[in-house]
Formats: structure tokens, C-alpha cells, sequence
């Protein structure tokens, strides 16, 4: 498995590519908000994902994947529904507390065809 690790806080979060399931391509992505957490506090980190194809509004609720959060890190293991379907979905990443509530850049996670899409 491929991981690919991102930290926050600094820059826009680049784009991602991710393999189909079953592929040798990155598989999990891990978010270090540890200058976050230094710059604002304590708060809990959320990541929203839209699939590729996926066009109707939903509930952000809706859009949360799961992670792993460990220290000050989030992994997100992602799954074969996560790529069910090649092309760019989007995604943004979200640390919220009290008082404040930090937003990525909306970034773009690409899913790679496979020679039978």
C-alpha cells in the first residue's frame, strides 16, 4: 500500500491521485494538522469527499469519510467504494473547535481508469 502524507497549514492541499481497487497506488492518505493544532488549538478534524460522478447536494454529514486520527494526524484509508468510479471528485478537509473553524482549499482526488472502465 501507498500512503501519502499532506500537511495542512501551509499551503493549498495539491491534488491527489489514487489508484481502482486492488492497485498498487496510493491507498491511504495521511493529514498532519499538527501546525494547525499549534496555531488554533484543540478541535477535531473531519474530511469531506465527493466521488467522481457524484453530482447531487448533500449533507455534509453525508460527505464525511472516516479517518483515523492519531496524535496530531488523520489517515484516511481509502476504500473500494471510495473509488468505485474513475474520474475527479473532490475533496476538503476541515479542523473545527470552539472558536474557529479552518477549511482546506477544495482539492481534487483523481481516480485512475483501469483498461475495463
Amino acid at each position: 500500500m501507498i500512503t501519502t502524507e499532506i500537511t495542512l497549514g501551509y499551503d493549498d492541499v495539491p491534488n491527489i491521485t489514487i489508484g481502482r481497487a486492488k492497485t498498487y497506488n496510493t491507498r491511504s492518505i495521511v493529514f498532519d494538522y499538527s501546525v494547525l493544532k499549534e496555531k488554533y488549538g484543540d478541535g477535531e478534524f473531519s474530511l469531506l469527499y465527493v466521488k467522481p460522478g457524484e453530482t447531487e447536494e448533500r449533507p455534509e454529514a453525508e460527505l464525511t469519510v472516516p479517518v483515523i486520527v492519531t496524535g496530531n494526524k488523520a489517515t484516511w484509508i481509502v476504500t473500494d467504494t471510495d473509488t468505485a468510479h474513475s474520474g475527479a471528485g473532490e475533496a476538503e478537509c476541515i479542523y473545527r473547535g470552539n472558536k474557529f473553524c479552518y477549511k482546506s482549499n477544495v482539492f481534487f482526488v483523481i481516480v485512475k481508469r483501469d483498461i475495463d472502465d
